[in-house]
């Protein structure tokens, strides 16, 4: 019931844990993880979090959410929800961060994928948003932070061609050897 969660250990979470009030999720430098599928379109269940209507979600403390391979996205914003990341780490499958109706604000963290979309699409979604949400305005990313595993916020195919998720004075710096992309004011 608080509005600040601590988290004190790691935790295995054994379903999606839906997220539909204000509140402020510090990791503590602890993890999130999960050892069962939780993806399940039957039952809406997507991600290890997920901000749904009426929820309003800041990530800070510098912990990391893993899902199983294979499985789930780290987070997902859904019905008008809005997600604050901070800090942490994001290891989701074929999307860390998925917005379907909401918005995402990413000021930092590091974001990798264990599962690729396909073959010829491999990192391209790693932020990704329901296309027709993109479209008619509904859902939105918004990066000023971070680092991304062989995913370009500036310039990818999740919504098409040359996709850009930066905020405006923002540039992504691309590093050869880590094969990560880094956000910074530009």
């Amino acid at each position: 019931d608080s509005d600040i969660i601590r988290l004190t250990d790691d935790i295995v979470v054994e379903g999606q844990i839906d997220v539909t009030r204000d509140v402020e999720l510090d990791m503590n430098g602890k993890t999130l993880s999960n050892t069962e599928m939780i993806y399940n379109l039957d039952i809406n269940s997507w991600a290890i979090l997920c901000v749904q209507k009426d929820g309003d979600l800041t990530i800070t403390g510098n912990g990391k959410i893993l899902t199983l391979e294979d499985d789930c996205f780290a987070v997902c914003v859904v019905d008008g929800g809005n997600l604050v990341i901070e800090n942490g780490e994001y290891v989701g499958n074929i999307h860390s961060i998925y917005v379907m109706q909401g918005t995402a604000l990413i000021n930092g963290g590091t974001y990798s994928i264990q599962q690729v979309q396909s073959v010829d699409k491999h990192y391209e979604y790693i932020l990704n948003l329901l296309d027709e949400n993109y479209t008619n305005k509904t859902a939105s990313i918004v990066v000023t932070g971070g680092t991304f595993v062989k995913f370009n916020p500036q310039n990818n195919q999740a919504e098409g061609a040359n996709t850009n998720f930066l905020a405006d004075g923002y540039v992504s710096q691309y590093d050869e050897v880590s094969e990560t992309y880094t956000v910074t004011r530009a």
